[in-house]
């Protein structure tokens, strides 16, 4: 099921009024719809800013590098929280910890393709970790205050896919993606309408959890994300965050082992994977 919603222009209570009529319809859609990857924002990232020491630290980077095994490591940032989108969608810190904390059965493509065997760069436990880290904006490249959660893959070239670990090695890889279920999602809505407080009050409440409320001011609407499950997590020419960069490749420990993560330390259930792959948001 998918709904259109209409551009109506400068007419904003005509906007509210369709969202107030069809909004249980698309909430429901959210959940149900997959969703290929749009063009991101633009984003003033530089090597260098992702390879300075201090970043390094923060994403537990150096003390991994040049130790061990000799297996080579991209470490990548699948999606980030407090950006507003292409889809409109606000993810809000914590979203996927509960999705992380029960995937047991990771999974990391190029492009989303999930019925391409070529696609796959690593699959399962052992040739990717998925972990939820929260860091500061400079440490993506972004020169925002504050913090911001990122999903993050910690993918082991193991030969599987020479092609787009050549690609991740060359540093051609910039962006990433999550394929993703949508749990729990609520329409935030910039509008005094009587029809519509709840809407307005979580316009209020989650629109300073945004790096980019221009966006929201701009629509005068937005989605806040709260919960959601992870599928598969792509690299990507270009989607709809653009704070999804290539942290850095690095030689691995013995131990093949993310660094601490701020996980939800709290017993999720197990995911049924047949339905969360019916199921795909493109991110």
């Amino acid at each position: 099921m998918s709904i259109l919603i209409p551009n109506f222009g400068a007419d904003k209570d005509q906007l509210y009024d369709f969202l107030r009529k069809n909004m249980n319809q698309l909430i429901r859609a959210k959940k149900s719809v997959m969703k290929a990857p749009m063009d991101g924002f633009s984003l003033n990232f530089t090597t260098d800013q992702i390879q300075d020491k201090e970043v390094q630290k923060e994403f537990g980077i150096a003390a991994m590098d040049g130790a061990g095994t000799g297996k080579t490591t991209a470490r990548c940032a699948i999606n980030a929280t407090n950006v507003i989108d292409s889809h409109l969608d606000l993810h809000l810190p914590k979203l996927f910890n509960r999705s992380v904390k029960a995937n047991k059965d990771p999974l990391h493509l190029n492009l989303h393709r999930m019925n391409d065997w070529d696609a796959v760069i690593a699959d399962g436990p052992d040739e990717v970790k998925t972990y939820v880290k929260t860091v500061t904006w400079r440490s993506i490249g972004w020169d925002f205050e504050g913090k911001t959660d990122i999903l993050m893959h910690d993918v082991r070239f193991t030969g599987r896919n020479p092609e787009m670990e050549d690609r991740y090695l060359k540093g051609h890889v910039k962006y990433h993606s999550v394929g993703m279920i949508y749990v729990d999602c609520v329409l935030c809505a910039n509008t005094d309408s009587k029809y519509m407080r709840e809407e307005k009050d979580n316009y209020d409440q989650y629109i300073t959890q945004a790096i980019n409320p221009e966006v929201a001011e701009e629509y005068g609407y937005f989605w806040a994300v709260k919960e959601a499950k992870e599928v598969e997590g792509s690299s990507v020419v270009r989607g709809s965050c653009p704070a999804t960069p290539t942290i850095s490749i690095f030689t691995e420990s013995e131990k093949f082992t993310s660094v601490d993560d701020t996980t939800d330390k709290s017993k999720g259930s197990s995911d049924d994977t047949l339905e969360r792959i019916k199921q795909i948001k493109f991110f």
